[in-house]
């Protein structure tokens, strides 16, 4: 799962590889050098390998400190 910034900045990046059945995932707020995100619009993507093949899911989290 990948969290990008409206620039298209790679935010944050969480590698769920083997952990079949995970359909949540915690974000602390926090960029890669680990500095608190401001407020405002990101984009996730989310590939998903399955018995059909890969799927990709795009979506929008909004962030209100």
């Amino acid at each position: 799962m990948a969290l990008y910034a409206l620039t298209g900045e790679l935010v944050y990046q969480a590698d769920l590889e083997g952990k079949s059945g995970i359909n949540s995932l915690e974000w602390a707020l926090v960029n890669k050098a680990h500095q608190a995100v401001a407020s405002g619009l990101y984009l996730y993507l989310l590939r998903v390998e399955g018995g059909s093949g890969e799927q990709v899911k795009t979506g929008k989290v909004l962030v209100i400190h």
